[in-house]
């Protein structure tokens, strides 16, 4: 008589694997600034080199942006070489190096990332409280006004 129990242990790892997988690929997407504040944004003007709470990061500004509410890439949607930057990432703030400041939008009361979505995650996954940010503020007036009218 043959035993199924090792072909049955295979089949639920394989099983649990998919589902994970299926699951990470289910993750929200991250909020997008145009979506969230549609219409025109009116010109900005920098605001300086800042250190921000990581909570206050609310999105991406970036429109055609693939990314889930960590802030990483959804699946399918990384790019050839992430796995390796991601680790790179991971190496340099365990080795406490500095990193650049990330690039964000300052709209609607919540920063917006133009460019560090990455370390923004890394950041996050961390505990990280703070981020050093290169700040631009962004006029709003002119979406209030539009709803106004």
């Amino acid at each position: 008589m043959l035993d199924h129990q090792p072909a049955r242990a295979s089949l639920r790892g394989l099983t649990a694997r998919f589902a994970a997988r299926l699951m990470a690929n289910r993750r929200q997407s991250l909020p997008r600034l145009a979506d969230v504040h549609p219409g025109q944004l009116a010109g900005g003007r920098w605001a300086g080199l800042r250190a921000v709470p990581t909570q206050c990061i609310h999105g991406t500004a970036y429109a055609g942006a693939s990314r889930g509410e960590d802030f990483r890439p959804l699946g399918g949607h990384e790019p050839a070489d992430w796995q390796s930057r991601w680790s790179r990432l991971e190496s340099a703030a365990d080795r406490l190096t500095i990193l650049p400041p990330v690039q964000l939008l300052r709209a609607g009361g919540g920063y917006w990332v133009v460019d560090g979505h990455n370390r923004v995650a890394l950041a996050r996954e961390r505990g990280q409280m703070w981020i050093d940010a290169d700040v631009t503020e962004l006029d709003l007036s002119s979406e209030s006004a539009a709803a106004a009218a």
